[in-house]
């Protein structure tokens, strides 16, 4: 947290994703005399970006990074991304198909993000926001989710960096968004918040023994089981977790033992049963990805069409102290993905620089 300082005006950004990161970094630089604050639910950064550090090997401290949730990046087609990770000296890593990941996944590049924000709070869900009519303020109902504690915040201008349904589903506005805004974020479905991975490390790469010197790459299963598409990552085997309820409804201890069996029959080798760790990221399980609405129905691979939502989020409300900017309100070409996140938040940040220098 900031060190005090006197500010006459405070903007308060809800959700510390690549939305909300680059909507408190950006505020601060375009107006440097208004205090900025920004709000997670989690104890972390990034949203639907966390990378999982292992050590590579136990003799040295190098550590290797399996993104759990966001993990590609096309410079040509994501180039606001591809800027951001530039300006923050995170290298590109190529993967195949024109396509590179982070080097040390998604999340560090969240992590250096926040560092530049000066005031940011971990443990804290919004629950209401009140525009009050004599000041044109916005009071700001905010939750510990630790201590249960409760506390109003009053902002001149709040940017909400959530997922339209969390919004709708989660946040309690006075006065009540108008109608067709409320149909727009039922309507839009979070992507990828049915969607999950599982890694496993390995003490060496035992399944490139032999002729196969290919590494794996969007590689379909071709066994059946909990595992779908498997990738490799030094010596990491990860995968998408089938959607199918069978493998779903398992607890993640009987999914994990179906899983290395998957994959022993997968990579011929008794050795896939014995990995050095491993771990499960199911988001469909996390309050703060995925809606009730969004459980209900099943994930589909193929993106969502977000074009017939689109112009509903592109203006503010309450007279330009409202903002919506998480990845799904972005133009439907980028919606849902990080460049979406960021090419939302850069947009109405700038939008609303330019209404308060007016």
């Amino acid at each position: 947290m900031e060190s005090p300082k006197s500010y006459q005006k405070t903007v308060v950004v809800i959700g510390a994703g690549f939305s909300g990161l680059t909507a408190a970094s950006q505020i601060q630089i375009l107006k440097p005399d208004i205090r900025v604050v920004l709000l997670e639910a989690r104890d972390r950064v990034g949203g639907r970006s966390l990378s999982w550090k292992e050590q590579c090997d136990p003799s040295s401290k190098s550590l290797e990074r399996i993104d759990l949730g966001a993990a590609w990046i096309w410079p040509t087609e994501n180039p606001l991304l591809a800027s951001l990770a530039s300006r923050f000296e995170v290298p590109l890593v190529p993967e195949g198909d024109g396509s590179f990941r982070l080097e040390g996944g998604t999340q560090e590049l969240a992590l250096k993000m926040e560092e530049k924000v000066k005031d940011v709070r971990f443990n804290s869900a919004v629950q209401n926001l009140s525009r009050q009519e004599s000041t044109g303020k916005i009071e700001v109902g905010v939750l510990d989710v630790l201590s249960g504690d409760e506390e109003i915040l009053s902002a001149d201008a709040v940017f909400v960096a959530l997922p339209p349904r969390l919004v709708v589903q989660d946040v309690n506005f006075q006065p009540k968004l108008p109608p067709n805004v409320v149909d727009a974020m039922g309507q839009t479905r979070t992507w990828m918040a049915q969607q999950g991975k599982f890694a496993a490390r390995y003490e060496s790469r035992f399944w490139r023994s032999g002729k196969r010197v290919q590494r794996w790459y969007w590689k379909r299963c071709r066994q059946g089981g909990p595992l779908e598409i498997l990738f490799e990552n030094g010596n990491t085997i990860w995968a998408f977790l089938s959607n199918q309820s069978r493998w779903r409804s398992l607890s993640p201890v009987e999914r994990k033992a179906a899983a290395l069996k998957q994959l022993r029959e997968e990579l011929g080798n008794e050795e896939a049963e014995r990995p050095l760790s491993t771990f499960e990221q199911d988001w469909s399980s996390e309050k703060w990805t995925c809606s009730e609405a969004d459980s209900a129905e099943p994930h589909p691979w193929l993106h969502p069409d977000y074009s017939s939502v689109a112009s509903v989020f592109r203006n503010s409300l309450w007279d330009g102290t409202l903002w919506f900017i998480g990845s799904e309100t972005a133009n439907p070409g980028v919606a849902g993905f990080l460049e979406g996140a960021v090419s939302a938040a850069s947009a109405r940040t700038k939008q609303w620089a330019q209404i308060q220098a007016n």
